[in-house]
């Protein structure tokens, strides 16, 4: 799994590997992971080296009318966050430091083409807050 810039905001920088981003702006940005999910449980855990301010973690569909499932965390040390993503439960587990410590259902959706949430495919995605 990497960040695709072609999916995320011009305000993040990228290593070259893909596995790591940074916001070099003020404004709010999101950066998306390039791997969809459709089916079954996914596992995967974001570094934060400084702190959680104003970051938040979770799920996206693309499109015109993305849906995002995201949650946000308070922490001013650093911090392991990982993410579960149950396909089969519709839900997603959150863990700090490898502790459960939040869970979401992922509500079962009607899109304007018909299609229902269980069917879409969804990537990790770190959103930024806007700073200043």
């Amino acid at each position: 799994m990497r960040f695709d810039r072609s999916l995320s905001c011009s305000t993040i920088t990228f290593s070259s590997s893909g596995l790591t981003v940074t916001m070099t702006g003020n404004n709010a940005s999101q950066a998306i992971i390039n791997t969809p999910m459709t089916e079954g449980v996914h596992y995967w855990e974001l570094f934060c080296p400084v702190d959680l301010q104003g970051l938040s973690f979770g799920v996206t569909t693309k499109g015109k009318n993305p849906v995002q499932v995201v949650s946000t965390f308070v922490s001013t040390s650093e911090r392991i966050v990982g993410v579960q993503l149950n396909l089969d439960e519709l839900e997603i587990r959150y863990f700090i430091n490898q502790k459960h410590c939040k869970k979401q259902k992922i509500k079962k959706l009607t899109l304007p083409d018909g299609k229902l949430a269980e069917n879409l495919e969804w990537y990790p995605i770190v959103k930024f807050k806007a700073s200043g």
